[in-house]
């Protein structure tokens, strides 16, 4: 019993201990209360604009006088010019003829007070608290942040061919984006504050106001967008990241956005200021979003953007040109000619920033790829190929590694110089081939034997035959024999005739050359196709005379053999026609 009443006076002094614990809560609420009401007056006091007392500020507040800054006292312009921000965050309605006068007059009066602040910010000296910052982002929010107009073009256009779409509200834009533009570059401005206020939804709002159609909001935003990223070191990566995935977004979802090359522009200057050795990131981001935006379609627009961004990486760390070149090679427009000359353009600066080691491993792909461009129709990707030998250095390289390139670019460079319809394509051909000339005749000898004999070997014998079927549709006959149809043999043969024809007129003067027995034999092989097809246009008499007689000896059952004997007996002939003095000297061997 007794340890049951002493549990029990334990437990009643405990209850007691709790209420007196609850009354000493109470007086520290009660305490707290009495510091906090002091501070709410205070601040009450502090504002007595008419603004402030009445909530948002509206037209009427912003027809009544204010003073300026130059009547206002040292200790009070802080004030002011939180009223003044306030007064700026009014909002007008700037579709046509929905303005009153009263709201001219208010337009014209919110414009003079943004000014008035423009001033004050270049001007004054004053460090700016925390609740001026507040002020200055609600105010700068208010009046940016908003909903686009819908586009008026639908597809992305070079501002110098189109005319330029300009927004409404650009008289008051303006000067809003001057003012937060000083405002950030000011030197008073405390970073550690601002950090609250410019975050990663303020940037994502930036980046989406990037697809004005305004040209001139899009260069401020620009500008706001770098000194940001010079400013604040710890938003660098989201914004990298940001625009990564806008250019996503760009190149395999829409390809349509005003602002690709104002934001490629920022990161040139960002890239030029990346340390070496380059980390993986950026690395991925050459490979993933700056080289596959070489194949959208609007590429003119931005393409001198890009280049001197891909070009900023190829100078950064030269061993990133192959992934580069090999990636240009990879989207390299097949028949659109302007993209075409751009790609060019690209690929020559990209050149002049590689090393030998680098340009050995692309040698390949790459002249491949310019051959077909100088035998291209169209004369302006011919003549910018060709254009490439003009670079000192580039051609420094090609010399270096001419017994690879030349056997590459021969055939293109061969048929240029025989039988393209500009001048000025035929006159820049010869000239390269000059230079290879001076530099190996040897070399050049060489690959055009081989390049003709080439020729003449994939000269097409085959001779289609007539089946036992009856034809749906007989062929017409014609002048010059029996037309040509879906059999592209005789194109082929006729093709090569004219280019080797040509090409022993050229070389008749020269009897030492190398090429002039190999062209004979292929004249004469290229005439029996036509003789088997009964096609006797475009065909030299002497040279058809002597295929007649090589017929005659009844070797058509055996092609082989009678394209033998064509070689074999065929070369006297030919060496009239040629100006050759010695028929012996285009003997076939045996």
């Amino acid at each position: 019993m007794r340890m049951i009443n002493k549990f029990l006076k334990m437990s009643g002094k405990g209850k007691k201990g709790n209420k007196a614990s609850g009354k000493e809560t109470k007086t520290r609420k009660t305490d707290s209360k009495a510091v906090a009401t002091p501070k709410k007056s205070s601040s009450s006091k502090e504002s007595k604009s008419p603004a402030s007392t009445s909530g948002l500020p509206t037209k009427k507040d912003l027809l009544k006088p204010s003073p300026s800054f130059q009547e206002t006292p040292q200790n009070g312009r802080v004030r002011l010019f939180i009223e003044k921000l306030r007064l700026c965050s009014v909002l007008f309605d700037w579709g046509p003829g929905d303005q009153t006068q009263a709201d001219s007059k208010a337009i014209e009066t919110k414009r003079q007070l943004l000014l008035e602040l423009v001033d004050f910010v270049g001007k004054s000296k004053a460090v700016f608290s925390e609740q001026v910052i507040i002020e200055v982002m609600k105010m700068v929010k208010i009046n940016l942040f908003r909903t686009l107009p819908p586009k008026v073009h639908q597809t992305m256009i070079d501002p110098e061919e189109e005319e330029a779409v300009y927004e409404p509200a650009w008289p008051h834009l303006q000067i809003v984006y001057e003012f937060f533009l000083r405002f950030i570059v000011s030197g008073d401005l405390d970073v550690r504050l601002m950090r609250k206020h410019i975050n990663a939804q303020f940037v994502n709002g930036l980046l989406e106001l990037l697809d004005s159609e305004d040209r001139r909001e899009r260069d401020y935003l620009k500008t706001i967008l770098h000194r940001i990223y010079a400013k604040f070191m710890m938003l660098r990566a989201w914004i990298r990241k940001s625009i990564s995935l806008t250019f996503y977004n760009f190149i395999y979802a829409t390809e349509h956005h005003n602002g690709v090359a104002e934001l490629l522009e920022i990161l040139g200057s960002i890239i030029s200021g990346f340390a070496l050795p380059l980390k993986t990131e950026h690395k991925q981001f050459l490979k993933t979003v700056l080289i596959p935006m070489h194949k959208v379609k609007p590429l003119q627009v931005f393409h001198q953007q890009l280049s001197y961004c891909v070009t900023q990486f190829v100078d950064k760390d030269h061993t990133l040109a192959p992934t580069v070149i090999n990636g240009l090679l990879k989207v390299w427009p097949a028949v659109n000619s302007s993209k075409e000359l751009l790609f060019l353009n690209e690929l020559e600066e990209l050149l002049e920033l590689t090393q030998p080691e680098e340009f050995e491993m692309v040698l390949e792909p790459l002249f491949r790829q310019i051959s077909r461009s100088i035998g291209s129709p169209h004369f302006q990707i011919a003549e910018r190929a060709l254009f490439v030998w003009h670079n000192e250095y580039i051609s420094s390289l090609i010399a270096d590694y001419r017994k690879d390139v030349l056997p590459i670019i021969f055939p293109a460079l061969h048929v240029n110089s025989q039988s393209h319809w500009n001048p000025t394509v035929s006159t820049l051909t010869l000239n390269v081939l000059k230079i290879f000339m001076d530099l190996d005749s040897e070399l050049v000898e060489q690959v055009g034997f081989y390049f003709l004999n080439w020729i003449i070997m994939t000269i097409p014998f085959s001779v289609p035959r007539r089946t036992k079927r009856k034809w749906k549709h007989k062929p017409k006959r014609s002048r010059g024999g029996r037309q040509y149809g879906k059999n592209s043999c005789l194109r082929n043969a006729e093709a090569y005739q004219h280019i080797l024809w040509e090409s022993l007129i050229n070389t008749r003067q020269d009897r030492t050359s190398i090429a002039v027995p190999i062209l004979a034999r292929g004249i004469v092989s290229l005439t029996f196709v036509f003789i088997t097809h009964n096609t006797h246009a475009h065909i030299a008499p002497d040279t058809l005379a002597l295929a007649e007689i090589c017929k005659k000896r009844r070797l058509a059952q055996r092609r082989l053999a009678l394209r033998f004997a064509a070689l074999k007996c065929g070369a006297c002939a030919i060496a009239s026609i040629a100006g050759a003095a010695h028929g012996g000297f285009f003997a076939a061997p045996a």
